[in-house]
């Protein structure tokens, strides 16, 4: 189930890195949609693939045992990232003004795009190491296990980096 949780974080992630021009396009709309639209497919396509129909039940006490569990544990790394965020576009205005915050919210919202590749990536084969570290305990049978999806990864990502690096001064020029 790892491949299809991946496949779908990589739908997801290739509709947002897509949707980036509706935001010079439609401006704040274009955010929304962007916002709005990968989520949704995410969401439609897992629940397509869930491999144990359950339906729904709404259960206050579950949810509130989860609320006080799950919020300690993600207030800190919740808080610690939208304050960098505010610094960094803080940092940002003071030092180059209002117009360079938009290339840097465009290059932000690229980046935790062509991030969550890796992230499904990871999804795949972290258990696969697992797996085999359980199995054999040889660190060196681990290592054979993401030595070639990482060299396609890295390939892949270089191949990446280069086109946008040659298409990036052609865009900023348009927008």
């Amino acid at each position: 189930e790892f491949v299809s949780l991946a496949k779908v974080t990589a739908v997801m992630y290739i509709l947002s890195f897509a949707l980036v021009p509706l935001a010079a396009w439609l401006g704040f709309w274009g955010l929304c949609i962007r916002s709005v639209v990968p989520p949704a497919v995410g969401m439609l396509l897992l629940l397509r693939h869930r491999p144990l129909r359950v339906p729904p039940v709404w259960d206050p006490s579950c949810v509130w045992s989860m609320v006080k569990f799950g919020l300690p544990m993600d207030l800190g790394g919740f808080l610690a990232t939208s304050g960098m965020s505010a610094m960094l576009a803080t940092l940002v205005v003071r030092q180059y003004g209002i117009s360079v915050l938009g290339l840097f919210a465009f290059a932000k919202m690229a980046e935790m795009a062509v991030h969550q590749f890796s992230v499904a990536i990871s999804q795949v084969y972290a258990p696969r190491v697992a797996a085999r570290m359980g199995e054999t305990e040889d660190l060196s049978e681990c290592i054979k296990v993401v030595a070639i999806p990482m060299v396609y990864a890295l390939i892949g990502m270089s191949i990446f980096v280069a086109g946008l690096s040659w298409l990036a001064p052609h865009v900023v020029g348009w927008l």
